[in-house]
Order: C-alpha cells, then structure tokens, then sequence
C-alpha cells in the first residue's frame, strides 16, 4: 500500500513538475506560495533539477570538473564556507548578499561539486533548512547570471575544491556538529577564568557566556552561528542585533582564550579547523 501510494505520488509530482520545468522561476514561486514542507520541496526540486545549468556550466558536470579528481566528501564541508576562503575567492561575487548567507550557498555549491547532489539535497547534507538553501541557491544564480560571471564563480569553485582534496587531513564537520550538538553556554567557573585572562567583566549569568558559547560553536564546528543551539527560543532579530554587537567588540578580545578552551574539548590529535 505504501509503496502504491509513493509510485503515485512520483507520477503526480513529474506531471506537476512537467509544467514548470521550462520556466524555472516559477517552481521556487510554486513552493513558496502552497507553502510545501521540506520533504515536498526536496521532491520537486529533484525533477526539476535538470532545468538548471548549473551543473553542466559549471557543477560537477562541467568539463573542468570531469578532468579533476577530487576525494574530499560532504561531511568535509562546514555549513559556512571557511570565512578566509570566502574573503579570498568569492567574496566580490556577492557584493549585495548577506555574508553569511552567501558562504552558505558556497558551501552548499562545493557540496554539489564532489557528490552531484541537487541544492535541497546538499543542503540536507549540511543539515540546512532544506527550503531556505533552495531558495537562497536560486538567488546566488540569479546573480551570477544577471553579472555574467558563472564561469569565474566556477573556476572559484574548482580551485576550492582542488585545496580542499589535497589536504592530509580534514576536519569531519558533521561529526562535529554531533559531537556538540547540546552545547549551548560556557560553565560558569570557565567562563570566568576566561574573562579574567582576557581583561573584561563576566557580564549577566547566562549571557554573554551563552553568546560566546555560539560564537565558540560555530568555530568549532563550522556551523551558521543563526542555527546554534543557544538562540533556540530567542527573539530571532533581536537576538542576532545583540550577537553582532558582541561580536564586533568583545570577540576580538575574547577569541584566542575561547579557542584555547574550545581546543581543549577536541581529541588531542584533532585540528580546532
């Protein structure tokens, strides 16, 4: 009965999807306006997937692709491209583009690159939100296209990809991510040690400690600091306005002494990047 009820499914979403593969902005439109749930969204966006040229102009079906091997996997991906990466290869394609959300879409496009995923795909190998990475890859080509700079943003990729594979020894940031996936705030007598070698006050129970504790998560495990762990139940914007605050004055003071601390919680033998 199950699997009569999924085959029928398949054939309603292909003639659905029929429809809108020749005009591919009218998917992201379709998913967004029936408000689909992610499972939905992952479905459609498969059979449409070869609408896209992405792939071929420059994914993993690109001529340059096809000539280099590349033997890194996904979980070797952190959800945010390494920022100094970005900084250096792919920062001046997305001049208007949230940074961090144009690293997502760079992390989610190297994801594509070594396994063929579609977006809602990588974006579950990243452990996104499947509907967010979708639509957020939509904008990146959109823009890539409207500058006309696909082939430069590809060559980018590959050169990404190329340094990535040639490392000795790589970081698995999806085991990473489990590994702290309950860590939330720093205890109270660490944090104080920390803030008496770094020279500032402790601040409220529970609040610089817990904004801290984001920031030391998302670079421990290469994660999008907006999904960590201490925002959970958090008024979002505001919540993200205090967070960049703290972040421009107080991290710079306070990031070798919580590298220290994060180094600390790894395997000896581990990298802390």
């Amino acid at each position: 009965m199950a699997q009569c009820t999924r085959v029928l499914l398949l054939k309603l979403v292909r003639r659905f999807t029929d429809r809108l593969i020749v005009r591919t902005k009218e998917r992201w439109e379709v998913i967004k306006f029936f408000r689909f749930s992610s499972r939905l969204a992952l479905l459609i966006e498969k059979y449409t997937a070869l609408a896209s040229h992405f792939d071929r102009a420059i994914g993993c079906k690109a001529a340059n692709a096809r000539e280099t091997q590349l033997t890194f996997a996904p979980q070797h991906v952190p959800q945010l491209l390494w920022k100094d990466e970005f900084d250096t290869r792919f920062k001046t394609f997305f001049p208007c583009v949230q940074e961090c959300s144009a690293r997502r879409f760079c992390a989610m496009a190297l994801v594509k690159l070594c396994d063929g995923h579609t977006w809602g795909q990588a974006a579950l190998e990243l452990e996104l939100p499947v509907k967010a990475g979708i639509k957020m890859a939509n904008q990146c080509i959109t823009i890539l296209g409207a500058t006309r700079l696909k082939e430069e943003f590809g060559r980018a990729l590959q050169d990404t990809a190329v340094s990535l594979s040639s490392k000795q020894s790589r970081v698995d940031y999806r085991r990473r991510r489990k590994m702290f996936s309950t860590f939330s705030d720093i205890p109270t007598e660490i944090w104080e040690d920390i803030c008496r070698s770094a020279g500032i006050n402790t601040g409220q129970p529970g609040r610089r400690s817990r904004y801290a504790a984001i920031w030391l998560w998302a670079e421990l495990t290469g994660g999008d600091w907006r999904l960590a762990l201490g925002l959970a139940g958090e008024n979002t914007n505001s919540a993200r306005t205090v967070y960049n605050k703290l972040n421009a004055t107080l991290m710079p003071r306070l990031a070798s002494h919580l590298s220290t601390y994060g180094s600390s919680l790894l395997p000896t033998s581990e990298p802390f990047s």
